[in-house]
């Protein structure tokens, strides 16, 4: 019962050693049982919450069920419901919470009684959604940023600000007109026969270079 076999109990010196060591199994089956319900309160918990519609779901099936088509009045009203149901349905799948706000207060579904009757928990929901839609749009926004740079050359030292867009792309503007100039000055060079020997000529030279003085992976020359 207080896991203690027979020859624990032989190799002990006295009833008072077996009283002790039963009581301390006890405690120790005791603590054990109450750290076992403390999980099993967790687990519920947790699968309560899960159970629970994520905001994004819970405004939707709302929105969704206020705006069917079928429940139209007329025609006119059948046609805005149809608007709105592409809206919803675009907002939700963009993940879009804001959206599907925007829309409940739009159809009065929300008001300031409906703000002031949200619980904190599912204020929290919130605030951790438009967390993550701000993070995932500052993301999206840093890759554009970087896609820019690179396709024009560019490496800005701090963030790009769309005041700074006319004169990074004068700049560019200017770089494209240098290499133009360069380009039209070598193919008019071209054009004389004496001058394109030469650059056939130079051309074969750098090539004997690469393969006589190849690179290595570490861009190092080795023979």
């Amino acid at each position: 019962m207080f896991g203690l076999s027979p020859e624990d109990v032989a190799a002990m010196d006295s009833p008072d050693a077996v009283f002790e060591q039963a009581q301390a199994r006890l405690r120790q089956q005791q603590e054990h049982a109450r750290r076992r319900k403390a999980r099993q309160r967790q687990r519920e918990a947790v699968r309560q919450q899960a159970d629970e519609p994520p905001p994004l779901r819970e405004i939707y099936r709302k929105l969704a069920a206020s705006l069917h088509p079928d429940r139209a009045r007329d025609a006119a009203d059948g046609q805005r419901r149809t608007v709105l149901m592409q809206r919803l349905n675009a907002a939700y799948k963009a993940g879009d919470l804001i959206g599907l706000i925007e829309l409940q207060v739009e159809i009065g579904l929300l008001d300031a009684a409906g703000v002031d009757a949200l619980t904190d928990a599912r204020l929290q929901q919130y605030n951790c959604e438009l967390s993550r839609q701000c993070e995932e749009i500052a993301r999206e926004l840093a890759q554009v940023e970087r896609g820019f740079c690179e396709d024009y050359g560019l490496q800005p030292a701090r963030r790009l600000k769309p005041q700074q867009l006319d004169k990074l792309m004068a700049q560019c503007k200017r770089q494209v007109e240098d290499e133009l100039a360069i380009m039209r000055g070598d193919l008019r060079d071209l054009q004389q026969p004496q001058a394109f020997k030469r650059w056939l000529k130079q051309q074969r030279q750098s090539a004997d270079a690469d393969r006589d003085f190849p690179q290595d992976d570490a861009g190092g020359w080795y023979r």
